[in-house]
């Protein structure tokens, strides 16, 4: 398997979870595949794909799988709207994948605990997997405008303090 990323150049792509190619560096990914292998095999047919077309940014439907098109960036941020617009379907995109996997995980209450728990690992796993794209995209998108690592720390203390706040930690 091409472990170089066609859309940020690292050599960090590695096969993940239920089988897919992902890049750690970008957050391009393979579609999910049944075996580690196919993943493989089909992140080599992506990475062939983005390849022919020099000077091309492939997209989604290009290629048939999801891959969050890389924004090109100035210091004040990205450089067009439609980086913008493409990084918040991105989110939205993951957003209604974590629901539709919430909604098929068989969640069920414990009785003895009187909290909810995921009916199998594999369910365990998905759901993981479907909140770590979301993440990942949504990082990508504050990124993309400037919000960088420290700025994102901040936030989440100020969210923390919040909830401490209300109760909720």
């Amino acid at each position: 398997m091409n472990k170089k990323c066609p859309y940020c150049g690292s050599y960090g792509v590695e096969i993940l979870g239920l089988y897919w190619a992902y890049c750690p560096e970008c957050g391009a990914e393979g579609p999910k595949m049944d075996t580690e292998q196919e993943a493989g095999a089909e992140w080599d047919r992506v990475v062939n794909a983005i390849k022919t077309d020099e000077g091309k940014v492939a997209t989604d439907t290009d290629v048939g799988c999801k891959i969050p098109l890389p924004v090109k960036r100035d210091e004040k941020g990205p450089v067009n709207e439609k980086s913008v617009k493409e990084l918040l379907a991105k989110i939205e995109e993951e957003r209604l994948e974590l629901i539709e996997a919430l909604i098929t995980s068989g969640i069920e209450l414990d009785m003895a605990s009187g909290e909810y728990c995921i009916g199998s690992d594999i369910m365990r796993e998905k759901m993981a997997d479907e909140w770590a794209d979301m993440v990942t995209a949504s990082v990508t998108f504050l990124d993309a405008i400037g919000i960088d690592v420290n700025d994102r720390a901040a936030a989440v203390r100020r969210c923390n303090e919040r909830n401490r706040e209300r109760g909720r930690l």
